[in-house]
């Protein structure tokens, strides 16, 4: 890492998050863009397998809020989501 600073960034609420992995190149890269400004940060030198990881840790721990309705539709979307992307592929 080439920084050791911490920085909080904070009243996100209008904010788009993009996740981006290449399919050429062990590259990803995470953006995060104010929609009323339009200024970004952006977190560049991921690996696709880091980045991977990280969304698979994110929807373990939605996992364990049983309780959560919203938390259980969300997984119930990416379930759906990945059996389309898996059915892409192999055809």
């Amino acid at each position: 890492m080439k920084s050791s600073t911490v920085q909080t960034f904070a009243g996100l609420a209008a904010c788009a998050v993009d996740l981006y992995s290449s399919s050429y190149s062990d590259d990803s890269r995470i953006t995060i863009r104010d929609t009323n400004t339009g200024d970004r940060l952006e977190i560049e030198g991921i690996t696709n397998t880091v980045l991977r990881g990280a969304v698979i840790s994110y929807l373990n721990a939605l996992g364990y809020r049983k309780e959560d309705a919203a938390a259980q539709q969300f997984l119930q979307e990416v379930a759906q989501h990945a059996a389309k992307a898996v059915e892409t592929t192999t055809a």
